[in-house]
């Protein structure tokens, strides 16, 4: 047995009070007047023995109300295995958890409901007189500060699921950090799912106290979109365009006939049905045409129930009306260029004399061409590193006669490695990248033995794993590289445009190859964004000027954002500072004017719903040594029995309390009814 408030034992001194009050009290003699003395004495010696018994009872009855006054007061309990011997008056925090699966399903009832059932009977029995905290996934400003309980009730009957889900570790900081000291309780009400909580990475105090108490779902089903991609990031009007998606199915069976729909700018354009197997993932794709250039919103769809946040995807692309190529030329530079951009009308071609050049071109160019430049000014070399760094798209093609020194620190700037000596052997391409985006779709099949161009001299280069070869010699030189080492992509040439080096112009893959390199200039849009990871988010298209705003909206969802303008040089970035919390598309605008689309998704982190039972928190606590966590089933209907008997053991105060009453009863039975005759 123990005592919750021991120090109240020291009022066992009391005790002395009725042993004194006995023996200065009871002890005082009474006369008795009888005639007869010889049976006087008869009599004195039977009273005063049945009055010594009765004072000898007195005195144990009240020593022993005393005693268990004493005892009720020190509030004497049976300890189980999970009662926690701290003192009880000290703060506490109580975490719900309402990140998305909690909309699951427990019987006939949704965890949210079940979760702030089970929270508001722990408020019920926390201690009144100090304040506690209440948190959720939400991580609000507000939920860091500590409230009496009456006003946490309210905060907890206005909880509702969220998109936001953290981890364990962080639920865990965010507790420590709102309380003053470390020596608090805390108690987490969750589905426990296992990809949130990883009990291996916990760091704690161990003066801390966790209590997990699990609130575990009948239904461990769930289909999701989890993520969809564009193989080709370059949209354009009238032509074959696919979207890839991934769906998994995390149930135990096998799913026939899943049906899956694609809308696109509130038009349904495709549909198919599938089978997926359990516990698996289905990579398939829509094929889709676009007649209209501009902005284009999407979704992909599943029906699935009662786990319904992931069902949807949004997602959003962009179609060009032209792509702006701009080539500088030199006196000696070829002139294919000219003839090639403007057979196709999607491209706007201009040129221009590097002695007559003016860089404020540059800001509505998508692909610039150094077309055999002799010479780089200090001016132009910064002026095309702003431009590869905003994200334009550089192609570099050397002369023979050009000034190599000035051309290589360019290439430095760029972080790109220089261009060599001459070297005159002749060889054909025999490489060719066809996975990459400029080759993507070229042939119609990727057979090894593709007729490639002849090379009679190049500039030698080193092989660095920073670029990408895209053709290349049996020599292990590249003709035509990638380098991604700024926003904008760079290729770079090692031969000059001219019949002297090769028959590249004359060549079949000449015309696609700087087709695509327009094609791919057009910046894409960022298909999707995820609430509450992407932070900083880009903008296509748009100019910052200071009596310009930018607004963020979905009109359906009656949302109004003024987002925060971040210039950076690689372009302009907005933040929204948390203000999206509804998954779907929403409307990026300057004055009257929509500039772009952001759509945004939940994240997935939880459509797995496979949770850590009971048991498996008990063998995880066990196996880590986690020796302050424990874990509590509650059942609503006795909760505030079964939480008191486990915070505080067999509670025995009452029976104290009665046995008190019992001894006084005692007391005052002996006192009015206990009286020695004195015949």
């Amino acid at each position: 047995m123990n005592f919750l408030y021991p120090q109240f034992l020291y009022a066992l001194f009391a005790l002395i009070i009725p042993v004194v009050i006995h023996l200065f009290n009871f002890q005082r003699y009474k006369k008795v007047y009888f005639s007869n003395v010889s049976f006087l004495k008869e009599v004195k010696h039977a009273t005063q023995a049945k009055s010594n018994l009765k004072h000898l009872l007195i005195l144990l009855s009240r020593m022993l109300a005393i005693t268990a006054l004493v005892l009720a007061f020190a509030q004497p309990f049976i300890p189980t295995n999970n009662t926690q011997l701290s003192d009880p008056l000290q703060s506490s925090s109580v975490f719900i958890d309402n990140s998305f699966s909690a909309e699951n399903k427990i019987e006939k009832s949704v965890l949210m409901d079940i979760e702030r059932q089970i929270g508001l009977e722990l408020l019920d029995v926390l201690p009144k007189s100090i304040n506690h905290q209440v948190l959720t996934n939400n991580f609000q400003a507000s939920q860091q500060h500590l409230y009496p309980t009456t006003e946490l009730r309210k905060k907890v009957q206005k909880v509702t699921t969220n998109p936001n889900s953290q981890s364990l570790q962080k639920i865990i900081k965010r507790q420590s950090t709102a309380m003053d000291a470390d020596n608090y309780s805390a108690y987490l009400i969750s589905d426990f799912q296992k990809s949130q909580y990883d009990f291996s990475s916990v760091s704690v105090d161990s003066l801390t106290n966790y209590t997990l108490i699990p609130v575990e779902p009948s239904n461990a089903n769930n289909v999701s979109i989890d993520s969809i991609w564009f193989l080709n990031p370059v949209h354009r009007i009238n032509q074959e365009d696919q979207v890839f998606f991934r769906v998994t199915n995390y149930g135990n069976t096998e799913l026939k006939n899943v049906d899956i729909r694609l809308t696109l700018n509130k038009e349904q354009r495709n549909f198919m049905k599938i089978d997926i197997p359990a516990h698996s993932s289905f990579d398939t794709v829509f094929t889709f045409h676009s007649n209209s250039t501009g902005w284009h919103s999407g979704i992909i769809s599943v029906e699935d129930y009662p786990i319904v946040f992931d069902n949807q995807f949004f997602f959003n692309y962009h179609i060009r009306e032209l792509v702006h190529v701009l080539s500088i030329n030199s006196a000696t530079s070829s002139t294919s260029f000219k003839k090639a951009f403007r057979t196709e009308p999607y491209f706007d071609y201009q040129e221009i004399q590097e002695t007559t050049l003016d860089l404020r071109a540059f800001q509505f160019t998508d692909l610039i061409i150094l077309n055999e430049l002799n010479g780089f000014s200090s001016g132009f070399k910064s002026a095309i590193l702003d431009f590869v760094n905003n994200g334009g798209s550089l192609t570099i093609i050397p002369s023979a006669d050009a000034n190599q020194e000035e051309l290589n620190q360019l290439l430095s700037n760029l972080r790109i490695q220089p261009l060599g000596s001459i070297q005159t052997d002749t060889m054909k391409v025999n490489t060719i990248d066809l996975k990459s985006n400029l080759y993507t779709g070229v042939f119609s099949n990727q057979e090894a033995n593709v007729n490639l161009p002849t090379i009679l001299k190049q500039f030698y280069t080193k092989s660095n794993a920073n670029s990408i070869p895209l053709l290349g010699t049996p020599n292990n030189q590249n003709i035509l590289s990638q380098w991604n080492e700024n926003k904008g992509p760079v290729y770079l040439f090692t031969i000059p445009m001219n019949e002297a080096y090769s028959n590249f112009t004359q060549h079949s893959i000449f015309l696609p190859t700087f087709f695509q390199m327009g094609f791919t200039s057009a910046d894409p849009a960022t298909p999707y964004q995820v609430i509450g990871v992407d932070e900083l988010l880009p903008l296509m298209n748009s100019s910052v000027e200071n009596e310009l705003i930018f607004h963020v909206s979905n009109t359906h969802l009656h949302v109004d954002i003024i987002p925060e303008i971040i210039p950076q040089n690689s372009g302009v970035m907005i933040s929204l500072h948390g203000g999206i919390e509804t998954a779907a598309t929403y409307q990026v605008s300057q004055k009257d004017s929509v500039i772009g689309l952001l759509s945004f998704n939940y994240q997935r982190i939880e459509s797995n719903p496979t949770y850590h039972t009971s048991n498996d928190l008990l063998a995880i606590i066990d196996s880590l040594g986690l020796t302050n966590f424990s874990v509590f089933n509650p059942t609503l209907n006795t909760f505030s029995e079964d939480f008191n008997t486990r915070e505080k053991g067999i509670e025995l105060w009452r029976w104290f309390v009665i046995f008190t009453l019992l001894f006084l009863a005692i007391e005052i039975v002996l006192i009015r009814f206990f009286k020695p005759s004195v015949l």
